[in-house]
């Protein structure tokens, strides 16, 4: 019994809720078997950012919620009610406690929690995974989806941010540091925090440098072009030594995460950002910014390391659409100068030489007797009666002397 009870096997004394059967795994157990089989040293281990991920969502989130609900069982998630009921609990921990998660953090927690059960259905612990007929929607609305960047004043201001009491000053600069690398490079967060020497490599033309790295994300390659001043800033790092390599940034994924967002807090103090910031929107200024001066979206999808140039145009089509509008606008505004200025040569053709303006009239046909018509001529008004040359013949003079573009 006292085995049964080490293992997990069996509810506490102070349970209300009965046993299911000798072989019912707790929810307790399989979590703390799950992280101990994930750590590293152990057969399978995962990188030590995804195992705090997995960590807080099992401490976090999953043991309170079965507490709360007097889930001792991990069959219970057999039920897709339930493991819906368990994704609706989901709140914000950190930047805004008690708030809604967001939708793309929501998906990739429920990956996590799918990943979870598969082990646990694999160890017969379960027979199935509720949360496999999960399906998420996205219910946000398009101006909801639409990516927002700084405004450079609003970078600006948060480079000229004062640093953290807290930190060290040498924490402080690799604040700094990742947030120009992703700024300039478009990067995750992900990927900034774990880049390093190896990854710096020279462009084709041999004059620069170039950020190739395979993304944590999507496991796709990338390269994007590293600024001079950004790859200077990378070297003046201490940075930390592993397997012949040297890693810039030495605090955790979460720590990184949270410096960056408390130095855009300190940012706002006087002068709030136009639309709430997040690491990620340092991506999205690096795609926007580059839109606005009219780079091609076929390399900024692929600095971007995006599947194909349609996701590019999804995240960010209403900034290329704004750029085309902003185009028609220079163009019709050339346009209208232009022709102001071909109006100015043509009333000037048309005037005398004397500096008197021409009087249009309509043609003038003349009889001279029964039936006998006189060609039409067009002719000029003198306030002093005095006859002047046919303005016809003015006109055809200056016709011929003007050169005409072959």
């Amino acid at each position: 019994m006292a085995r049964l009870y080490e293992r997990g096997c069996l509810p506490s004394r102070g349970s209300a809720v009965a046993s299911s059967g000798n072989n019912a795994i707790t929810v307790r157990h399989a979590a703390e078997r799950y992280l101990q089989s994930r750590q590293d040293g152990s057969l399978n281990p995962i990188e030590p950012d995804t195992y705090n991920h997995y960590a807080s969502l099992i401490h976090q989130r999953l043991l309170p919620f079965c507490d709360e609900r007097g889930i001792i069982y991990i069959r219970d998630f057999e039920n897709k009610d339930v493991c819906s009921q368990f994704t609706e609990s989901w709140r914000q921990l950190r930047r805004n406690p008690g708030e809604l998660l967001a939708m793309s953090t929501r998906r990739t927690e429920l990956e996590r929690f799918r990943t979870f059960l598969r082990e646990c259905v694999e160890n017969d612990w379960m027979q199935k995974s509720g949360a496999e007929r999960i399906r998420s929607k996205n219910q946000k609305t398009a101006a909801q989806e639409e990516r927002f960047g700084l405004e450079l004043e609003e970078y600006e201001q948060m480079m000229a941010a004062p640093g953290s009491a807290d930190l060290a000053i040498a924490e402080n600069r690799e604040t700094r540091v990742a947030t120009e690398l992703m700024r300039w490079t478009g990067m995750r967060i992900s990927d900034a925090h774990k880049f390093n020497d190896s990854e710096i490599v020279r462009n084709e033309k041999g004059c620069g440098w170039n950020a190739d790295f395979i993304q944590k994300r999507t496991k796709r390659r990338c390269i994007s072009p590293l600024p001079e001043h950004v790859l200077d800033l990378l070297r003046g790092l201490p940075g930390q030594w592993k397997d012949g390599k040297k890693y810039y940034f030495t605090c955790t994924y979460t720590a990184l995460r949270m410096r960056i967002d408390a130095l855009a807090e300190r940012a706002q103090r006087d002068q709030p950002f136009t639309h709430a910031f997040s690491p990620h929107c340092l991506r999205h200024t690096f795609a926007i910014q580059h839109i606005n001066v009219g780079t091609d979206v076929k390399l900024i999808s692929k600095w971007l390391g995006h599947e194909s140039v349609a996701v590019t145009l999804a995240h960010y089509g209403n900034w290329i659409k704004e750029t085309q509008r902003l185009a028609e606008d220079v163009s019709r505004d050339a346009n209208a100068k232009m022709m102001a200025k071909v109006s100015a040569l043509r009333n000037q053709s048309h005037t005398e030489p004397t500096g008197r303006p021409v009087v249009a009239q309509a043609p003038i046909t003349a009889r001279t007797g029964p039936g006998e018509l006189r060609p039409p001529i067009l002719a000029s008004s003198d306030p002093a009666g005095e006859s002047s040359p046919p303005v016809r013949a003015t006109i055809l003079a200056k016709a011929d002397a003007i050169a005409v573009p072959g």
